[in-house]
C-alpha cells in the first residue's frame, strides 16, 4: 500500500506540478474512508474474515495492474489516480477491522498483546523501508518499476489470508458467522441495512460514554486529517529540499 501511495503521488506531481492535486488525494481518501469505516467492523462480524481480507486486497492487484497498463501505454490521467485511490481507500478500510480481528484468532490470548505490538512495529518498520525500496526501484526502472512492485506486493497480500488457520475462537466465530449468514438470508436488504446501522449506533454510543476512547479518537482524527504529510511528500522534497519530486 505504501509503495502504491508514493508511486501515485510522484506520478501525479510530475504530471501536473501541482501541490493542490497531491492534497486532493488525501481529501479523496478521507471522503471515502469516513463512511466506509462505519461498516468495516460490521462486515468483519458476519462475513468470513479470510475471504473479506482476500477480496479487499485483490482490488489492489487489479487496480494497480490497470494503472500500470495505462502508464505503459501513456494513457494514465489524474482522474484515473483519484478514482483508483478512492476505490482502494474504501476496500482497505473495509478490510482493516477484519485484519485486526483476525489476530485474536491466530494467537492465544496470553500472546495477544505481543502480537498486536508486533503488528504495529512491523507497520512502522515498513513505513521506513518502503521509501528506500521506492527510491531504488525508481532509480533503476522508473515509475513503471514502482507500479510493478506494487503489483508484486499485492499478490501475497491477496493469497496469504486464505491460508490462515483461525484455531483460537474458531468454534465461537464459526457459530456466529453461520448464524449471521442464516439471518441474512432470511431478511430483506432493508432489514440488513437497518440492523447494521443499529450496530453502528450501538458502537458509537459505547465510545461516547467511554472514559478514554473519545479523547483518543479526537487526537487520532486530528493527526490523520490535519497533519498527515505522506501524500504531499513529493512537494516537500521538491520545494523544500530542492531535490525534484523524488
Amino acid at each position: 500500500m505504501l509503495v502504491r501511495n508514493i508511486g501515485f503521488g510522484v506520478w501525479l506531481y510530475e504530471e501536473t506540478g501541482s501541490g493542490l492535486q497531491l492534497g486532493l488525494i488525501g481529501i479523496v481518501q478521507l471522503a471515502v474512508q469516513m463512511p466506509a469505516i462505519l461498516f468495516g467492523g460490521s462486515f468483519a462480524d458476519w462475513i468470513d474474515r479470510k475471504k473479506l481480507i482476500a477480496v479487499t486486497q485483490s482490488f489492489s492487484f487489479i487496480l494497480i495492474s490497470i494503472a500500470t497498463v495505462l502508464l505503459i501505454t501513456d494513457n494514465l490521467r489524474p482522474v484515473h489516480i483519484f478514482s483508483i485511490v478512492g476505490v482502494l481507500g474504501i476496500t482497505s478500510t473495509m478490510g482493516g477491522p477484519a485484519r485486526s480481528a483476525m489476530t485474536a484468532n491466530v494467537v492465544p490470548g496470553s500472546h495477544l498483546m505481543h502480537a498486536v505490538t508486533s503488528n504495529t512495529a512491523t507497520f512502522q518498520i515498513s513505513a521506513i523501508i518502503t521509501p528506500l525500496v521506492f527510491s531504488l526501484a525508481y532509480s533503476l526502472v522508473g515509475l513503471v518499476g514502482v507500479f510493478a512492485l506494487g503489483i508484486v506486493f499485492s499478490i501475497p497480500a491477496t493469497l496469504i489470508p486464505l491460508f490462515i488457520n483461525p484455531i483460537y475462537g474458531k468454534k465461537e466465530s464459526s457459530t456466529t458467522e453461520t448464524n449471521s449468514r442464516n439471518n441474512l438470508h432470511n431478511r430483506s436488504l432493508l432489514q440488513v441495512i437497518n440492523r447494521e446501522f443499529g450496530r453502528i449506533w450501538a458502537g458509537f454510543t459505547f465510545v461516547r460514554h467511554h472514559p478514554i476512547l473519545p479523547g483518543l479518537y479526537v487526537m487520532d482524527i486530528g493527526v490523520t486529517v490535519f497533519s498527515y504529510y505522506r501524500e504531499i511528500m513529493p512537494l516537500i522534497v521538491d520545494r523544500l529540499f530542492r531535490q525534484g519530486s523524488v
